[in-house]
């Protein structure tokens, strides 16, 4: 009895030592990605993104830093621009399937959902949906009704724009 005990302790021990180091292995990779995207050394960014994954694959963030990458080599020009947009969409929701009650994903992924839709291709949600629950989550933010809102009005539904514009006055009116 005692020897399964001991032995139960070690593994318990191993267990928590092990999630340790992989917590400890997450967080560092993923902090060297977001120092590199932020040094415009994207491909590095782009492996360290996908290496903290390893270690914790239900964390949103680093898809959305991933997203944030793929997005930032399309500003640069790759040639491959629809691949682009549509690994960032995947990371995006991805993210969203992890975290789906925080505003700024579905806000992103918004405005990449756009892009597919003005580049020929169809998004997995549309970008009207993505606009939309982002408001829906955080009603009251003056960015995802502006964001939302600029959106209609390039679709040309300017009765859904105006009533968003209203509130964005209703919010700050003195901007």
């Amino acid at each position: 009895m005692n020897l399964l005990v001991k032995a139960f302790g070690y593994l318990i021990l191993f267990l928590v030592l092990f999630g340790g180091v992989k917590q400890w292995l997450f967080s560092y990779n993923f902090f060297q990605a977001k120092n590199l995207y932020q040094e415009n050394q994207l491909p590095e960014a782009l492996w360290k993104s996908k290496r903290a994954l390893k270690y914790f694959p239900s964390h949103p963030e680093p898809h959305r830093l991933l997203a944030k990458i793929y997005l930032e080599l399309l500003a640069q020009g790759r040639s491959n621009q629809k691949e682009l947009l549509k690994k960032a969409e995947q990371e995006l929701l991805r993210a969203i399937s992890i975290e789906p009650n925080y505003p700024y994903y579905w806000a992103e992924l918004g405005r990449v959902s756009e892009l597919l839709e003005y580049l020929g291709e169809m998004p997995q949600k549309s970008p009207r949906s993505a606009f939309h629950r982002a408001c829906l989550i955080d009603p009251n933010n003056p960015l995802f009704l502006n964001m939302f809102a600029k959106y209609l009005i390039r679709k040309k539904d300017f009765t859904s724009a105006q009533a968003l514009l209203k509130k964005l006055l209703e919010l700050s009116p003195r901007s």
